[in-house]
């Protein structure tokens, strides 16, 4: 009896061993999970785990790797097996891992740049009228950009890329792209859209550039 409690304690403690390196990045994880970016802040996609969370974790938004050394800053389902992504900023034009950043500037515009510091991306939104004082991520999976009174000033909502969450209208000049291919998010062949006369057409056509918001 004796040698059988001996030959269990190594295994029981490797399970231990286990649960807690689990706990610890979970922890970690914790750590780094933000509710908001405030003027001034910036996400990288050297932050792996420096994400924006919805209040519930339903969406996280952060830089999504879609290949080699090429990523996008999106939203997606954080509890899905392939974070099945939802929206993208910049699903036509990667950027590099190294001194790419999402930045929210002092006055108020949100911009990706990429590796040489040229803007891939951004919101125009900085100026006085904006009044921009920090971006959210809201548990509907819309992100948005809110002055002091807590009013939108931007939002995700309006720009769908190929997909339309729960509470998102496709409406007036908005249109869905579907992407091209399996695995991609780059911009695809067919297009969904409601015309002048609240007719909802799909459209087959060779090239789609993507707009910059």
């Amino acid at each position: 009896m004796e040698g059988k409690k001996n030959a269990c304690c190594p295994l029981i403690s490797i399970v231990l061993g286990c649960l807690f390196l689990c706990a610890a990045q979970v922890s970690a994880y914790e750590l780094n999970k933000l509710d908001k970016l405030s003027l001034g802040g910036s996400l990288t996609p050297e932050q792996n785990t420096s994400v924006l969370m919805s209040p519930y974790d339903i969406f996280s938004a952060g830089f999504y790797g879609v290949g080699d050394n090429a990523y996008a800053f999106a939203i997606w389902y954080t509890h899905t097996v392939n974070l099945t992504v939802v929206w993208a900023a910049n699903r036509d034009q990667l950027v590099n891992r190294s001194d790419s950043r999402l930045h929210l500037q002092n006055d108020g515009n949100l911009y990706l740049s990429n590796t040489n510091g040229s803007t891939v991306w951004e919101t125009h939104t900085g100026s006085n009228s904006f009044n921009v004082s920090e971006l959210l991520l809201l548990e509907t999976g819309n992100l948005v950009l809110l002055n002091s009174s807590g009013g939108s000033v931007w939002e995700s909502f309006d720009y769908p890329i190929d997909t339309l969450l729960p509470d998102q209208p496709l409406e007036g000049n908005t249109q869905l792209v579907s992407r091209l291919g399996t695995g991609s998010i780059s911009s695809g062949y067919y297009c969904l859209y409601s015309d002048y006369d609240n007719v909802l057409r799909l459209r087959y056509q060779t090239s789609f550039a993507a707009s910059n918001y």
